[in-house]
């Protein structure tokens, strides 16, 4: 899925992967039916901020193909 800045997103499931990075996700409350909004994408594979109920997070590119999200 391309990511574009604005794009809101729901989590429908996080999938298998690194538990560290899975129990970092979980503690910023990122679990299935959350929605996240794309506020920048960095350059040259930088990392991603997303917002989260107003939260701020940046999410490293490769991190974030654990979430399976949909457009909303």
């Amino acid at each position: 899925m391309k990511l574009t800045v604005g794009q809101r997103l729901k989590i429908n499931r996080v999938g298998d992967g690194n538990r560290m990075l899975k129990r970092r996700l979980l503690d910023f409350g990122l679990i299935e039916g959350a929605v996240i909004t794309i506020q920048q994408i960095l350059p040259f594979g930088g990392p991603l901020i997303l917002e989260y109920e107003g939260t701020t997070i940046g999410m490293r590119q490769s991190d974030i193909k654990i979430l399976h999200m949909e457009s909303i």
